[in-house]
């Protein structure tokens, strides 16, 4: 009794050492693929919203070190200085500086605050209420004398729309301080066109911008 319980034993494991190298049936495989398809449909679009976070984060964080660092060299040199957009920006380059600056002075000073204004990433786009004078003393003026208004820049992604999910990254800098802070666009209500890489914008408010 005691050798057949064990050569039925044995048979058993046999089987299913046999069942092992014929591996998985195509039921279990279409089963597999089925799973795999659903979780990559569900995590694949989260992490694409994940990388255009990150790209929008990382540009405005840029730009606000750039305007920093802007201030910092006019009231150190005593230089006057614009920031202007670029309105010829170039759509074919994978990315490009998006803003022109020019400074009273010494050009190697000059060309050291451009060397550091951020490339805009071919997946973002940019709107500025208006264009941005740093006097020698640090401070912030807009043309036309319209000190009353901060100057606020939007940063989003190109034709994007689904903005609900993701909000686009804005700026604000305070006029005359130089105070810049962050934050996010609450742009439900807005007409902007998201086909247009760089431009100014007067539809931009400053109370959307969310600040952090």
């Amino acid at each position: 009794m005691k050798r057949f319980i064990k050569n039925m034993f044995n048979n058993i494991i046999l089987i299913n050492r046999i069942k092992e190298n014929y591996g998985f049936s195509l039921i279990e495989l279409i089963f597999v693929l089925v799973v795999f398809s659903y979780l990559s449909s569900i995590s694949l679009p989260s992490f694409n919203n994940l990388i255009n976070q990150y790209q929008k984060n990382s540009y405005t964080n840029e730009l606000v070190s750039f305007i920093e660092l802007a201030k910092k060299e006019s009231r150190r040199y005593g230089m006057s200085c614009s920031i202007k957009i670029d309105d010829n920006f170039d759509y074919i380059s994978q990315k490009k500086e998006a803003f022109f600056v020019g400074c009273s002075g010494n050009a190697d000073y000059t060309k050291k605050i451009y060397l550091m204004v951020p490339k805009l990433e071919k997946k973002l786009l940019q709107k500025v209420s208006n264009e941005i004078n740093i006097t020698p003393k640090g401070q912030i003026s807009i043309p036309n004398n319209n000190s009353q208004y901060n100057v606020v820049i939007l940063i989003s992604l190109l034709d994007e729309f689904n903005r609900n999910v993701s909000k686009p990254n804005c700026i604000i800098i305070n006029v005359p301080s130089g105070v810049i802070s962050t934050g996010r666009y609450d742009n439900s209500s807005s007409d902007f066109d998201y086909s247009i890489k760089n431009q100014y914008s007067s539809k931009l408010k400053e109370n959307f911008c969310l600040t952090n």
